[in-house]
């Protein structure tokens, strides 16, 4: 890990770059269907002789409604990556990665680079634009 930074700017040495795809399988679970039944009765009662007998008129009409549920399925996907060799100016050799796509489709080569160790397991390469304003990329110490 490195050490906490203020921010120094310092000088690495870029020994080598392999670039390589990282694939990442996602499984999404399947949802249960669902259904309801709603059901309305209207009836009546009557006892036209006077008898004490009651016939009962009555109906019952249901109404079931369902939604299906969805299959599980499974989502892969790769993401570019470049591991950087390098040395820091106290001598350690680090091993550092990016996601390429996170780089703006640069590539970064060997020799010299300008670098900002953000603490933990952060290394920004400042990377001089062509409006001489530097873009900083992210790294993380593998």
């Amino acid at each position: 890990m490195f050490a906490k930074d203020n921010g120094e700017v310092i000088t690495i040495q870029v020994l080598s770059t392999d670039a390589w795809n990282r694939t990442v399988t996602i499984h999404h679970m399947g949802t249960d269907g669902t259904a309801s039944t709603n059901c309305d009765t209207n009836g009546s009662v009557s006892d036209p002789a006077g008898t004490g007998t009651a016939s009962v008129n009555a109906t019952t009409n249901c109404t079931t409604t369902s939604t299906p549920g969805t299959p599980a399925y499974t989502t892969t996907r790769s993401f570019q990556q470049e591991t950087v060799h390098a040395v820091l100016p106290d001598g350690r050799q680090v091993t550092l990665w990016c996601q390429k796509q996170w780089r703006a489709r640069m590539n970064l080569l060997e020799g010299s680079c300008k670098a900002q160790i953000d603490g933990g397991r952060t290394l920004w390469i400042l990377v001089p634009q062509l409006d001489n304003s530097e873009k900083r990329i992210k790294y993380r110490l593998q």
